[in-house]
């Protein structure tokens, strides 16, 4: 399977994809999130339960000046560092104005070390952060919230997930999308809530 980057200085790169192990956000709702989000200059964009890495990618190809990519499975992660590979040798990508980083770590673990890292604290990026776990992973959804509320996380965070899963979790996600959400996307039955948490609502 491979997927194309939409737009930017790498629009029309192939990137191939395991999609027995990943299962890629559909391009229609892909469109939709870069539609409203064009450019990304200033930002690190963290692609947090990566897959095919394919919204990271995008977004580096938007401008995105910082990449973090978190996979835990070893097959997905070997597509990843293919792509980067091919990204870093492509002429239409200056890699000298931005920085990719790979972590074969679970979403939880990187995030809880990120959060309390001097890396973080240093960063003077804006951060977005892209999180796209297995749907029925409801236990990995809520952590990650929780940790990013307890934490006191400054940036945006896009979330994917498929309206049909578990209400409770679905109950959750809107709890915090009345507090933080500005925008949600919809293509079938999947959904990304856009939420920006800032300092002064912590």
């Amino acid at each position: 399977m491979a997927l194309r980057i939409l737009g930017g200085a790498l629009k029309g790169l192939k990137l191939e994809v395991n999609d027995k192990t990943t299962r890629p956000t559909g391009v229609m709702l892909k469109r939709r999130l870069f539609d409203a989000r064009q450019r990304l200059d200033g930002v690190h964009f963290i692609d947090l339960c990566a897959g095919s890495g394919s919204v990271g990618f995008e977004a580096l190809s938007r401008g995105a000046n910082k990449l973090s990519l978190i996979e835990s499975d070893f097959n997905a992660l070997r597509f990843i560092k293919d792509v980067v590979k091919k990204i870093e040798n492509n002429k239409n990508f200056e890699s000298s104005k931005s920085q990719i980083s790979v972590s074969k770590k679970s979403a939880e673990r990187w995030l809880s070390f990120y959060l309390e890292s001097d890396d973080k604290k240093e960063d003077d990026l804006e951060q977005i952060i892209f999180f796209d776990p297995p749907y029925e992973d409801s236990r990995l959804y809520r952590k990650v919230l929780d940790l990013l509320l307890e934490k006191g996380f400054v940036g945006e965070l896009w979330i994917e997930y498929d309206i049909a899963s578990q209400k409770d979790l679905m109950t959750r996600i809107d709890e915090i999308f009345q507090l933080y959400g500005e925008k949600k996307y919809r293509h079938g039955q999947h959904e990304v809530a856009m939420m920006r948490f800032n300092e002064n609502m912590i």
